[in-house]
């Protein structure tokens, strides 16, 4: 009889800004599976944080920090070791303590260790990593034949990004991944696109969408702008890339054509300090409002209460581009229209003309244009509203989501 048992392997867990992988556990519970959160670092202090399902599926229970099934190295436990893995498989254990196919780490023991450690897990039937830098070493064990767990493989984007200082050396990181993983799953085409060209296989790459909890972020029932005044609204981390600096320039020009518009950003960041200098350079302090780190329930309510969602990422300095954005599909399944730029992902949350619109990165003039004719257009705001709610029930609703990932665990044990 098939067990149906999945370990989840993590960085850090839980994170406020990784609230999809929390998300991720609660599905596979849903599934009808028994799991395992194998993390890196166990961080008991955001548990003060309003993770519900966190506490509701009591993942906390579940969770096995990655220090305490990998003992910490030492000479004095090598022997321990040794004669440990020499049980599971003598010869090709071997493989593991040979410096010329794995360099330093195996003269050091970091092999051996994290193969021992992966024992208490050799009956799982999946192991589910997310982000591509967290596979300790997994893909290594199923080349030596040493793990037989079918390895599915997350990608989230900042582990795939790469410039043309760094792509060799990515390419060279992944490539034992790539050839050994027995499934790897991008959240858009656009991140696809980019692990096929640091090698991945293109027949072992699905999309497969950070899901939009949509009995959560919906549009508020008879909503009302009592003030008569332009809501828009942001989310995310205040940093170079994400782009808030636009949305300022933005909300100037509306000012500036005399427009009542307010203007929320939600999030933390190094820019902050810039961000508000820029604002008072165009005296927009009464119409631009930061608003810092809030929980997710204030972010659904302030949605609600926005009319329309500025996209406003960007391609980095160092040419990092937003992946999926899925705060993108958030604003959209709470009703407000999008209107961002052609950058990474965002164009494949959105469908053009119907539920947004896009324009050239960093073009202030095409955005303002766009958000005006939206604001004197009620009619065509309430019709991109109703398209934007249907599309993300449609195509990145957690019941949509779901039911791709029971397809891929079911068919993954299946194989075997």
């Amino acid at each position: 009889m098939i067990t149906k048992n999945i370990v989840l392997k993590v960085g850090r867990f839980p994170v406020v800004s990784e609230s999809f992988i929390v998300e991720h556990a609660s599905l596979i519970i849903e599934l009808g599976y028994e799991l395992t959160i194998l993390c890196e670092e166990f961080d008991s202090q955001l548990l003060n944080e309003k993770f519900g399902l966190f506490q509701k599926y009591k993942l906390g229970e579940k969770t096995i920090q990655f220090g305490k099934a990998f003992p910490v190295f030492s000479a004095s436990h090598l022997k321990q070791y040794v004669k440990a893995a020499t049980k599971i498989n003598a010869i090709k254990i071997l493989t593991l303590l040979n410096p010329f196919t794995y360099g330093l780490e195996s003269i050091k023991g970091r092999l051996l260790i994290d193969f021992v450690g992966y024992q208490r897990f050799k009956s799982v039937p999946i192991i589910h990593v997310q982000f591509g830098n967290y596979t300790r070493n997994l893909e290594i064990f199923k080349e030596s034949l040493l793990m037989s767990s079918r390895v599915v493989v997350t990608f989230h984007g900042y582990d795939a990004h790469f410039n043309a200082t760094n792509k060799e050396e990515k390419i060279n990181a992944y490539k034992v991944l790539f050839e050994n993983a027995d499934l790897i799953t991008s959240n858009t085409e656009y991140l696809k696109h980019q692990l096929i060209e640091l090698g991945c296989p293109t027949e072992k790459i699905k999309v497969v969408h950070v899901p939009i909890d949509n009995q959560k972020f919906k549009p508020l029932p008879n909503k009302k702008n009592i003030q008569n005044r332009l809501e828009l609204i942001s989310v995310g981390r205040l940093i170079e890339w994400k782009g808030h600096r636009y949305g300022i320039e933005v909300v100037k020009a509306l000012k500036d054509k005399g427009v009542n518009v307010r203007y929320r950003v939600i999030g933390e960041g190094d820019c902050v300090n810039e961000l508000i200098e820029l604002v008072k350079e165009h005296s927009l302090e009464r119409n631009v409002e930061f608003l810092g780190r809030r929980s997710q329930e204030e972010v659904i309510q302030y949605m609600q209460e926005s009319d329309i969602y500025l996209m406003t990422s960007v391609t980095g300095t160092d040419g990092r581009k937003e992946t999926q954005g899925v705060v993108s599909g958030e604003a959209q399944a709470c009703g407000l229209p999008v209107v961002g730029f052609y950058s990474g992902g965002v164009p494949f949350t959105i469908v053009e003309g119907k539920t947004g619109y896009l324009c050239e990165e960093g073009d202030v003039l095409a955005m303002t244009k766009y958000v005006e004719e939206l604001y004197l257009n009620p009619k065509k705001k309430e019709e991109m509203s109703k398209a934007a709610v249907s599309y993300i029930n449609a195509t990145f609703s957690r019941e949509v989501v779901s039911v791709q990932w029971r397809d891929i665990y079911e068919g993954l044990v299946g194989e075997e």
